[in-house]
């Protein structure tokens, strides 16, 4: 599923980021930068105003906070706060993996794809819930493209080959004689 790729790239994403040697402080720092950067970013385009939107930022909040030992962004800690309450029962097992195993792959792609699977379930539960409720809103596909798009996992984009360029004469070719 969409929803269960997105969360464990995400997942991916912010584990490679978390094993930095202590050894590069400047990389350290811009990655720091970086996510609060995002987060910030991702709260300010509203799109922590919808369920999924808040569901994944806090996700992305959590998990960042668990694999680097450092608190969530004070700026957004009240916002998440019940949805982080909800969250922890869910995924707190594999979350507590998740830093144990951050430095092997191997171990740690079990716990991230057991969280994106929690998460596609409550995505898809909160659209039934929805459809229950006979509100009108976005479209769930709308919805997730957008977010999407913002953490830079565009489905639309995914190819099945490789890029290639088209060539012509290229005049240092010639000129060189090849």
């Amino acid at each position: 599923e969409n929803v269960q790729r997105y969360v464990y790239e995400l997942l991916e994403q912010l584990r490679v980021e978390s094993i930095v040697s202590d050894r590069f402080p400047g990389v350290k720092h811009n990655l720091l930068h970086r996510f609060e950067s995002w987060c910030l970013a991702f709260h300010q385009a509203r799109l922590t105003e919808t369920h999924v939107g808040l569901l994944l930022y806090t996700l992305s909040q959590v998990v960042w906070a668990r694999l680097n030992s450092r608190a969530v962004l004070e700026q957004t800690e009240d916002l998440m706060e019940a949805t982080r309450f909800n969250l922890m029962p869910l995924i707190g097992t594999s979350l507590s993996q998740l830093r144990k195993h951050r430095f092997d792959q191997q171990l740690f792609i079990p716990y991230a794809l057991d969280i994106a699977s929690v998460i596609h379930r409550l995505i898809d539960s909160e659209t039934v819930n929805r459809l229950d409720e006979d509100q009108q809103g976005d479209d769930d596909s709308d919805e997730i493209a957008q977010l999407a798009k913002f953490i830079n996992l565009d489905t639309a984009q995914q190819q099945d080959s490789i890029a290639a360029s088209i060539s012509g004469e290229s005049k240092a070719f010639l000129d060189g004689d090849g």
